[in-house]
């Protein structure tokens, strides 16, 4: 029993060493809603997209970042309810069209988002999602 339970802890060490080793190739993905151009009010749901969005994005692999990284940006308007009524739109790329296209494919996998919150009485958003991709 005892060995039993040292070699799932051992497994168990190897796969998140596998994990880190995989995450530092494929370099470190941060994104999120550009908060410049959305009202104070959307700035908690803005934090509660970018959680959705995080969970779906994986970087493509054989993508070559840079020592800068990449930063992608998606347009596109979203409705009170989470639907998505315009886009996703891909407005700046990086050139590299797995890359670009994972970026819209994962605002098109996030749908439905989280509605917006009580009290922004708007029925609809445009958005400008930054992904960024860093080596």
């Amino acid at each position: 029993e005892k060995k039993r339970e040292e070699a799932m802890e051992k497994k168990a060490e190897e796969d998140r060493k596998k994990k880190e080793s995989l995450a530092k190739n494929q370099g470190e993905a941060t994104q999120g809603v550009e908060e410049a151009q959305l009202p104070t009010a959307l700035s908690g749901w803005a934090a509660l997209v970018k959680r959705k969005v995080d969970r779906n994005w994986v970087l493509p692999a054989g993508i070559s970042l840079g020592e800068e990284g990449e930063t992608i940006k998606v347009g596109f308007v979203v409705a009170s309810n989470g639907a998505i009524m315009d886009g996703p739109t891909l407005l700046e790329g990086s050139g590299q069209a797995a890359l670009d296209n994972s970026c819209v494919n994962t605002i098109k996998t996030s749908v439905p988002l989280p509605p917006f919150p009580t009290g922004f009485n708007e029925p609809e958003q445009y958005v400008v999602y930054v992904f960024r991709a860093l080596p």
